[in-house]
This record gives C-alpha cells, structure tokens and sequence, in this order.
C-alpha cells in the first residue's frame, strides 16, 4: 500500500512519498548511494534536509523512485505524482528536484551525476538484455509488461504475442461498452505507449514452443516466424467453466 504522507511533528514539516509498495517495502529510502541507482542527501540549510533516490536508465536518464522531506516540503505533492507516473527525468530538472525550488543548478550539478559513478548504459546494464516473451495480451499480460517495466534491475527486450486483433482492455467493464461503444474506453495501453517503451508487438497466435531451444513459433494473418527466448511466460487467460445444466444451449445458431 502507498504510505506517502506529510504531517507536522512538534512543529517541524516532514513528508515521505515513494512510487509503489515496493519502495517501502525494501526500505530504499534507507539505501545508500548505489544500492537503487543514485541516493542524493541534501542539506538546504539550517533543519532542511532532503534525501530522493533515483534509479538508473539506460541512455543515461534517471526515474524518481521516493524519498524524505524535512522542512523542504513545498513541491511534495509534485514529487509524489512524478515518482508514481515514472517519467524519465535529465539533466537539471533532477537538481532542482533534489535541492527544492530555490536550487542553483550551476553548483549542485555534480552532486545528483556524480563523477565517479558509471553513466553509460553498457556499465549501467548488467550484461546483454533479457529477452522475455509473452503469450498473450490480456489484462494480466500488460500488468506484467508494465512490471517488468517499473521493477527491472537489468535491461529487458520485452516481446508480445498477441492472438487477439486488439491491445489488452478491460474485460470486467465490458458491459459498459454498450453506453459508450468506444473500445478506447475499455482498452489498458495503447500502441504509442508501447514503442515508447520498445515493446515489440506480434499480432499472432503462438503454435508451438520449443523448450530446449528456448524457441517459439507463431502464425498470425500476415506474419509468422520464430522467437528466441531467455524467459518466457504464458498469459493466455482461461475458459469459462460452462455447468452441464439440462436444455443449456451453448452455441448460438
């Protein structure tokens, strides 16, 4: 659960905010610098403190993943909003985030991009991407897309296949469908977010899967081929169960 809040205590302004239950659960506001990506600990001036951890991307950009506020707490609810939507930030919008709305860009610079620490992503990844496959693209499917996304510690080469000639959308509000008729009301994602995030989308059905190859096969309408895996996961969703009542038709003439 998010336990981001922002509270008086004997008089002084104190505020925490992290970007999902994981950032409390691993505690990463206690990390040290490097352990999460980058842990920038400022103190403003006499009893203004504050600490904001960011992780590491690929290309060099940063994403706010929490942090502790004393005193500094004008711009929390701003921060608590980019850590939760995981915008890529660069450059100088970080040291403004870290060293609050009265920051000199010019001297603090070196304390949120650190000399020290690697900034290219070949030393930032460990290794060659992963390459995950899913098979399907359901809810359940882009929830784990999303996932891999937010959480990865390395760099992750993420592969869809689709059977379904839509992205993934809302079964459970199906119904309303029939007071808007727009399938965008009902849909999760859509293709703009996925090429934003190289998502490679197949619309095709997987028709055999090659464990000690670590291969899989698709045939969609237009396209068919083979897929090379290093993790694949099986998204397909389930049938409904149909009781065997007497006089249940269940196939429509």
């Amino acid at each position: 659960s998010d336990l981001s809040t922002k509270l008086k205590l004997l008089g002084v302004n104190v505020a925490s905010f992290g970007a999902n239950a994981e950032f409390w659960k691993h505690r990463m506001y206690d990390f040290q610098d490097g352990q999460a990506g980058i842990c920038v600990q400022s103190t403003l001036d006499s009893g203004r403190y504050r600490k904001l951890v960011f992780r590491r991307l690929p290309g060099g950009s940063r994403r706010l993943l929490g942090g502790i506020l004393v005193e500094s707490v004008e711009d929390y609810q701003s921060l608590c909003d980019l850590a939760r939507c995981g915008r890529e930030l660069w450059g100088l919008e970080t040291v403004v985030m870290t060293h609050g709305p009265r920051a000199n860009p010019g001297q603090i610079e070196d304390m949120v991009y650190p000399k020290h620490l690697p900034t290219t992503p070949g030393m930032l990844e460990m290794g060659t991407a992963l390459r995950v496959v899913i098979v399907g693209h359901g809810p359940v499917g882009n929830t784990l897309i999303e996932n891999l996304l937010e959480e990865r510690e390395r760099n992750v080469a993420i592969t869809v296949l689709c059977e379904e000639p839509r992205l993934a959308y809302n079964r459970v509000a199906m119904t309303s469908y029939f007071q808007h008729r727009s399938s965008a009301e009902l849909s999760m994602v859509n293709m703009e977010w996925l090429q934003e995030k190289n998502v490679q989308l197949i619309f095709a059905r997987a028709t055999s899967i090659k464990r000690s190859h670590k291969r899989v096969t698709y045939q969609g309408p237009n396209t068919s081929g083979e897929l090379e895996y290093d993790e694949l996961v099986l998204a397909t969703g389930s049938s409904p169960f149909v009781p065997p009542i007497s006089g249940l038709k269940t196939s429509i003439p």
